[in-house]
């Protein structure tokens, strides 16, 4: 996973700064309607299990189970959010 410097600022605008200092930001992923998802929140608490990078002094964990996911993604930012840039999620099967 790679992480711009956008994302990075972004990150230390909206988290408050004892929060970041002390957490991590981590991806995961999750039971969603569609089958599993990829999240982002910010945790204190890391597995073992889980891949931990830094940037720019920002603290970064990738779960086991998202690590695959998000080999060849880029977290970046702009003014409307978050975005992550290569990842393909799951789409909903229907059947028609």
């Amino acid at each position: 996973m790679n992480v711009t410097s956008k994302a990075v600022e972004t990150l230390r605008t909206v988290i408050p700064a004892e929060d970041l200092t002390t957490g991590t930001v981590r991806f995961y992923m999750a039971e969603g309607c569609c089958g599993p998802s990829l999240q982002m929140g910010l945790t204190t608490e890391t597995p073992e299990t889980d891949h931990l990078f830094e940037v720019e002094g920002v603290r970064f964990s990738v779960d086991r189970d998202a690590q695959e996911q998000v080999a060849e993604v880029t977290l970046d930012a702009d003014e409307t959010g978050f975005r992550l840039e290569g990842y393909i999620a799951p789409a909903c099967q229907t059947d028609n």
